[in-house]
């Protein structure tokens, strides 16, 4: 067997989760500061779909205007592994190291071996945590804590989180829960128990008619899925409250961000960029127990199309997981 060559997901052309199709890549090889993982899970977010399909259209300036480009070809963001080699110049990490993380915007973690910084949102990973729990938290879990510190969420405080049982949702209940928050969470009856055994203390369902009139406010609302028309989130927010917007284009972060501070409420949105320190201590989170995967499926690798139908249903109950 020819171990210069990995396996790995790859889409050549944008398009539906079907273009995405397992090749033979060559491996890579750590450069001085850099980190050999063979990886044995990762994710497949909601970052991913967006990307493999163009969505907004403004991402074809960052991975390839009419096509990917061939070095954004393997999509994902999460890892979990075990460290094969180092660089000559790498300090923190040694082969043998089982680690966990996010490569951002460098994605290629939908393959069997990442190459990464040793400096990167990557942190050490307990014996007793299995990979494919541990390729959950890195999306889901940085992208609430980035969020919800710049929300600067208090003890005592109450957050609606609206989306609650998808990746970003429910690591969001968890995150509030420790901050010491009383939290609200929004999401279909189906998912009620998911989100109270997770650590919510209340629960809405977004299809009952009773939300439409919902009128009690918060001090921080955070949007998970991009659904929550914004006029309703400020209405649900208390005045000089929060509210989080995890996605939209940038006229629309433009638009939402003048009509908030016209209402007299601080608007959060944006990219929630990985950081080294967050990882470090979601890594803390997860050894206590505080922070606890929750997976919806875990798909084999042979199986990554069914995955990115799954993230793109909007049905996806916390990650779906890819065992490579």
């Amino acid at each position: 067997m020819d171990t210069s060559f990995m396996q790995a997901a790859v889409f050549r052309k944008y398009g539906a989760p079907e273009v995405v199709k397992i090749e033979m890549r060559p491996k890579p090889v750590p450069g001085d500061y850099q980190v050999l993982i063979r990886n044995y899970a990762t994710a497949v977010n909601s970052g991913d779909w967006k990307l493999r399909q163009a969505d907004p259209p403004v991402a074809r300036l960052f991975i390839g205007l009419f096509r990917p480009g061939k070095s954004k070809q393997i999509l994902g963001a999460a890892f979990a592994g075990i460290v094969e080699s180092v660089g000559p110049r790498v300090t923190a990490f040694k082969p043998g190291d089982h680690v966990f993380g996010a490569t951002g915007f460098a994605l290629g973690t939908h393959a069997t071996y990442v190459c990464v910084h040793q400096d990167s949102p990557i942190a050490g990973l307990g014996r007793d945590i299995s990979f494919t729990d541990a390729a959950a938290i890195p999306f889901g879990a940085t992208t609430a804590l980035h969020f919800l510190r710049k929300a600067n969420l208090k003890a005592g405080q109450e957050i609606m989180i609206y989306g609650a049982s998808g990746a970003v949702g429910i690591a969001a209940i968890q995150l509030a829960k420790y901050f010491g928050a009383r939290v609200t969470a929004v999401c279909s009856t189906a998912n009620k128990a998911l989100v109270t055994d997770n650590g919510a203390d209340y629960h809405i369902d977004y299809n009952h008619p009773d939300f439409e009139s919902h009128t009690h406010q918060y001090d921080v609302v955070f949007e998970a899925v991009g659904k929550l028309p914004l006029k309703k989130a400020i209405t649900l927010t208390r005045e000089n409250g929060t509210v989080i917007i995890g996605s939209g284009g940038f006229s629309d972060i433009l638009f939402a961000r003048g009509k908030a501070k016209r209402k007299n409420r601080k608007l959060v949105t944006g990219l929630a960029l990985e950081k080294k320190e967050e990882m470090i201590f979601l890594s803390t989170l997860l050894k206590a127990g505080v922070i606890r995967p929750v997976i919806d499926t875990v798909f084999p690798l042979n199986r990554i199309v069914d995955a990115h139908r799954l993230a793109q249903s909007g049905k996806k109950k916390g990650s779906a997981v890819v065992k490579l």
